[in-house]
């Protein structure tokens, strides 16, 4: 039972304490003799550790508390304290298997096993790292909860631990957090579209928004925090001073002191009448509340927090620049004034609540120590209190959370005046905050565990670190009486805590991870740490060889999983290794053949005695397309910065490293190493390491047997017996004496023939005859393909000897020289047996890799060669939910951008995904959905920076849109919008107001400006785009030969070699673009035959394109020109055709004039006086054409005859 436990807290970094005086012994499973134990026990107390005082048994100042010398050495986790409570020590491990047999055993409502954390940054590591132990202590598995979190480009480009330590990662926006963790429509769409069960805000960005909850909850997804309507009581700092003025706790004086709310013992209502008197809204009106108050006094936006939003003022001519300053840092924030409490001390009480009206202290911190608001150093718990006045801080906590319906852990604020006792309510922090670890030290109680608990809706009462601290049974049902307890809970120890901390990664081996040149044995020791044997303590001296020849591995990720990460490092590697070669020989002027920027590269892995295959294409900056045997995946890919790749497949994320050593690829996906074998030439005798060769084994030309030894080299002054990989003849390329470099050909076997290799991982070694991979904190190698013909040198080092003369025979494995490593000697064995002859002699100072000597082996068919793995990769496990149309539409667009860019994928997956991707791309634009999604979501990240006004207007025209969207007439109101911004700005007298809201709208005015012209117009902008992306790369090599061309390239960019490089890269796939923009042209040609007439200039310089390997475009482009101009001549002729026809049919000119004439006289009398319109309808109603006539009439001598034409000729072109 101590060893499980022990060995528990070691794997996962629980190094909580426990008194020795509380193991008890199971009489069936003991295997600790009692004497023992007694002995143990004593041996921990002969030195005993002083710690601090225990206030909860009245111990007086002089009174200490001994503990065993080792718990002083133990290192405090972040979710575990130093030392438990001797009672808390349980008798019997509880476990189940699910989070849905959890829930129906400790009375919950909701199983959660997938979580979206709305945060980044430490929040989310501690959020992850706390559940994950839990879920290991409750489960044996810390990943029975899945997470799921949010990813900027900056956070990525940053490296950021939470990402790879996540189960999945959902890219978002960069820029300020209105864009990403603090965008609450973004969030509840991210939760709805991953289908977790639950979302975590931790602290900062939306975690204190009472949209979060609210928006959560219509979408039924739990929120891990409390309710909307207690988050706004609460959470707002006026609101919440008004619900502890109800609850009758002491505030200091400030602007809406006295103002109480209704409360009825069940609801508590705050209405905006009684919130607003709370408020000061101008410089005016908050200077009379302060002097109201007295100076000096503090000025804090409700809504502010961390040191923003508020400022001290001393005097009366500060303030209106002081309250100036808030404003600035929180816009749009309600502002009260307080007075300054100089003297006090800033305490806290951390609350935890559950849904059934449940709500508990769990005791409290003391953060007086601050700079600029912002807390340095932390203590728990907050001794400097007298403890009759901290519990009453702790009753009045609990009862304003009782008040307001409070759920999940909160934080009660209150400022302390240590002179006189007094205590006043300062703020409730509605959210988990930072510093929580130190009351989970001093608790004992996993909080953010807890909060997951409560979110599933189990009572307080049956969380088993709650029962703990108030001294039940761990697994009970019983309730707990927690306003009148057995036993009032303690706090164990004090924690000091600063703003920067640290912890000692020893804590937790799954949580390591160590990369290098040098391979760790940590995952064989967690594997060790789990057996049942060791931590039933049923082991010997001889229990860990023998697991050794039983060939117990660690834990190892799946096979597919490996090949499919080591294949995309190996390839990413190799392709970026070309580019940057070849940037760097045009920065020296020379001009490389372009087929070496090629994105397609074939790996070949082997592992197991399989063979994989695989075509990995670069697609994209940041994604790859992977093809074996006829299947294919498609990943997203991200460089870490510190060397590491971020994999995103199949609804779940992998961080990833690379090995390439000599021989085989190591790689590390999350902490666990797969190795592969790299493809292998048996007839290179090759040094494992460096070193020096100090004997051959075998005389130059003899003869090894698979397995035998032929040579010995020295290795870190130790000396390693190489064996023959396969039977041959050896050739010896060094003599003994040679130093080695690792991989050095110390000979040759024979004829080369193909072995085993394999890759894995992000972080790549290239060794003598293996590569190995670091992916995540996990190590995989893949063999290289080895010749065992030739006899290398392992390692860097000196051939020492040859144990077999040259030309003599050796076995497979039978040693054949020895060489000196570092002052050490080590043996060589042939790895096949044949005939060695040397190429080096004894004395030979060796390169790892070098050559000794060569081994003619027997006849190939005795060598065992991979076989070629003919399955396929794997079908999706968690199929991608349906995109909107908005996200599959930028998806399309950037497809196609990118195959412009050279990002192109092989046959004969290019040609079917373009034509798809083309047809949908194309649907996508003439979706009258698009624009209202588009413009959705950019108001979703301008919400609350942009006018009120505005934004009610523009959500108007967006729902009126929205309504007739099925209707051919509907139009996207562009410019309606853009209307109310030009208007709302004309309003704004002051040329800074002016630019601060342009600034503000400036993504809506992108987007208005997009679809200005409809969708049709932005149809037509989205494929000139795309053709003018290809005319642009494409001109470039019209100017003669490519050697040319390159040079005028440099020319142009004199300082960016790489604009080069991609431009040439680009062009190096002209083929298959050819393909994308004849498909395009085709597309418009048979679907959109208008726009074709308005992109005749875009299609005219794509004629101009006179090489051979653009005639197909031009030529395309040339018959839709020609097309689109015969279509223009015959409207025009048959436009001439129909007016001839119709004057054919007429009368004569000269008969309509008169009596057109006769019309207009009869329409006024004689002098002009009367008017009759009635004679004009004959006009209106004539079939006969007038048009040609009526300019003849506004020069009649009569003028009412002119007025009357001139009112004909209005109507007619008017309403005809």
């Amino acid at each position: 039972m101590l060893k499980r436990r022990t060995s528990k807290r070691f794997v996962l970094g629980d190094t909580t304490a426990e008194d020795p005086s509380t193991w008890e012994q199971d009489e069936a499973t003991d295997v600790m003799p009692s004497d023992l134990v007694q002995k143990f026990q004593m041996t921990l107390q002969t030195e005993p550790v002083l710690d601090g005082e225990d206030s909860s048994h009245g111990a007086n100042q002089d009174t200490k508390l001994l503990r065993p010398p080792n718990t002083a050495t133990l290192q405090p986790s972040m979710s575990q304290g130093t030392v438990i409570h001797s009672h808390r020590f349980q008798e019997k491990d509880f476990t189940v298997a699910t989070p849905e047999e959890f829930v129906r055993r400790f009375q919950g409502t909701k199983p959660i096993n997938k979580v979206l954390i709305a945060n980044n940054g430490i929040g989310a590591v501690k959020c992850m790292r706390s559940i994950r132990r839990w879920s290991y202590e409750m489960f044996r598995n810390e990943r029975a909860v899945r997470f799921v979190v949010m990813v900027t480009p900056e956070d990525l480009k940053a490296n950021a631990e939470y990402i790879k330590m996540a189960d999945h990662y959902v890219p978002v926006p960069g820029g300020s957090n209105n864009n990403n963790y603090a965008n609450v429509e973004l969030i509840v769409d991210i939760a709805v579209r991953t289908q977790v069960q639950a979302v975590w805000a931790g602290w900062g960005h939306a975690s204190e928004n009472p949209k979060l909850p609210e928006l959560l909850h219509r979408a039924g997804v739990v929120f891990i925090g409390p309710p909307e309507k207690a988050m706004w009581a609460l959470g707002d700092k006026i609101a919440s001073s008004i619900v502890a003025q109800t609850a009758d706790i002491p505030t200091l004086p400030w602007s809406g002191s006295d103002l109480k709310a209704q409360y009825n013992s069940k609801k508590i209502k705050i209405s905006s009448e009684l919130f607003g008197k709370g408020c000061v809204s101008t410089p005016e009106q908050g200077l009379q509340a302060a002097n109201k108050i007295g100076f000096p006094v503090m000025i804090k936006a409700s809504e502010g927090g961390g040191g923003k939003g508020i400022r001290k003022v001393e005097n009366p001519d500060d303030f209106g620049n002081m309250f100036r300053q808030v404003q600035a840092e929180v816009p749009g924030s309600p502002i009260f004034v307080m007075k300054l409490a100089k003297s006090a001390r800033h305490l806290e009480v951390q609350l935890l609540a559950d849904q059934y009206g449940n709500a508990i202290s769990l005791f409290g911190r003391d953060c007086s120590i601050q700079r600029r608001h912002q807390k340095i150093i932390e203590e728990a718990p907050a001794a400097v209190a007298r403890p009759e006045v901290f519990i009453e801080m702790e009753k009045a906590a609990v009862r304003l959370a009782k008040m307001v319906g409070y759920v999940s852990a909160g934080t009660v604020e209150y400022l302390y005046e240590q002179a006189t006792g007094a205590y006043y309510f300062l703020e409730l922090n509605p959210r988990l905050q930072v510093e929580h670890p130190c009351t989970e030290m001093v608790a004992d109680v996993n909080l953010p565990a807890a909060q997951l608990q409560i979110a599933m809706g189990l009572p307080l009462y049956q969380i088993k670190d709650i029962r703990l601290l108030y001294g039940e049974s761990p697994w009970g049902m019983s309730q707990i009486s927690f306003d009148e307890p057995k036993q009032r809970p303690s706090p164990w120890g004090h924690v000091i805590a600063a703003r920067i901390t640290s912890e000692n990664p020893d804590e937790a081996l799954k949580e390591l991870s160590i990369r290098g040149d040098f391979r760790t044995t940590v995952e064989y020791l967690i594997t060790l740490l789990e057996t049942p044997a060791f931590q039933e303590n049923y082991i010997d001296t001889s229990w860990l060889d023998a697991l050794i020849a039983e060939r117990v591995q660690s834990e190892k990720p799946d096979v597919m999983l490996g090949v499919i990460c080591g294949s995309i490092l190996i390839a990413d590697s190799i392709i970026t290794t070309h580019f940057q070669e070849f940037k760097s020989a045009l920065e020296k002027g020379q001009i490389q053949a372009s087929g070496q920027l090629s994105n397609c590269v074939e790996v070949e892995l082997i592992h197991s005695g399989h063979k994989y295959r695989v075509q990995a294409t670069k697609s994209g900056p940041t994604s790859y397309f992977l093809a074996m045997n006829g299947s294919f995946k498609e990943l997203e890919v991200h460089k870490l910065t510190d060397g590491g790749t971020l994999l995103s497949m199949d609804g779940a994320s992998y961080t990833t490293y690379l090995k390439d050593e000599v021989d085989k690829y190591r790689i590390v996906i999350g902490n666990q190493t797969v190795v592969f074998e790299k493809e292998k030439d048996p007839s290179k005798l090759r040094a494992p390491s460096a070193g020096k060769l100090i004997n051959t084994l075998v005389e130059d030309g003899g003869h090894v047997d698979k397995g035998q030894p032929y040579a010995e080299i020295e290795v870190m002054k130790m000396v390693m017996t190489l064996m023959a990989p396969e039977a041959g003849k050896v050739t010896w390329t060094l003599r003994p004496g040679a130093v080695l470099d690792m991989g050095a050909l110390i000979g040759t076997l024979g004829t080369l023939l193909s072995m085993d290799g394999a890759s894995y991982t992000t972080y790549l070694k290239d060794e003598v005859d293996k590569y190995r991979i670091v992916i995540g904190n996990q190590t995989v190698v893949f063999e290289k393909e080895k010749d065992p013909s030739k006899l290398r040198a392992p390692s860097a080092g000196k051939l020492i000897n040859t144990l077999v003369e040259d030309g003599g025979h050796v076995d497979k494995g039978q040693p054949y020289a020895e060489i000196e490593v570092m002052k050490m000697v080590m043996t060589l064995m042939a790895p096949e047996a044949g005939k060695v002859t040397w190429t080096l002699r004894p004395g030979a100072v060796l390169d790892m890799g070098a050559l000794i000597g060569t081994l003619a082996r027997r006849p190939i068919h005795l060598v065992t060669t991979a076989q070629p793995y003919k399955g396929q990769f794997p079908l999706e496990d968690n199929p991608q939910l349906s995109e909107k149309p908005h996200h599959a539409h930028t998806k399309f667009r950037a497809i196609l951008e990118n195959t412009l860019s050279g990002y192109c994928l092989p046959e004969p997956y290019n040609t079917p995904r373009l034509r798809e991707v083309v047809e949908k791309f194309m649907q996508s634009l003439r979706d009258p959905s698009l624009p209202l999604l588009e413009l959705q979501e950019v108001l979703s990240s301008t919400s609350g920076r942009i006018p009120v006004a505005v934004e009610k207007k523009v959500r108007k025209l967006m729902a009126l849109y929205e309504r007739n969207i099925t209707s051919v007439l509907a139009q996207f109101p562009s410019q309606q919008i853009a209307s109310v911004i030009d208007h709302h700005a004309a309003s704004l007298a002051k040329r800074a107001d002016r630019d601060v809201f342009f600034m503000s709208t400036q993504a809506l005015v992108v987007l208005v400006q997009r679809y200005r012209n409809g969708i049709r117009g932005r149809m037509k902008a989205a494929v000139h785009d795309l053709l003018k992306q290809y005319y642009q790369v494409e001109s470039n090599f019209q100017l003669g030969s490519y050697d040319k061309c390159v040079m005028a390239l440099r020319d142009r960019y004199k300082d960016d070699m790489q604009a080069v490089a991609n431009i040439i890269f680009s062009h190096n796939q002209v083929a298959k673009k050819n393909l994308l923009v004849t498909l395009l042209i085709d597309h418009l040609w048979s679907n959109e035959p208008g726009l074709t007439d308005e992109l005749a200039a875009t299609l005219n310089e794509l004629t101009s394109l006179h090489r051979a390997e653009h005639s197909r475009v031009a030529l395309r482009a040339r018959q839709v020109r020609t097309y689109v101009r015969v279509r223009v001549r015959v409207r025009v002729h048959l436009h001439l055709y129909v007016r001839v026809l119709i004057a054919a049919h007429q009368p004569a000119y000269e008969l309509r004039h008169n009596q057109m004439e006769s019309i207009f006289l009869s329409a006024v009398d004689m002098y002009g006086h009367d008017f009759h319109p009635e004679n004009l309808q004959k006009l209106i109603l004539s079939e006969t054409s007038i048009f040609d006539i009526l300019h003849d009439f506004f020069y009649h001598t009569n003028a009412a005859v002119c007025i009357s034409n001139i009112l004909q000729h209005l109507f007619n072109t008017t309403f005809r």
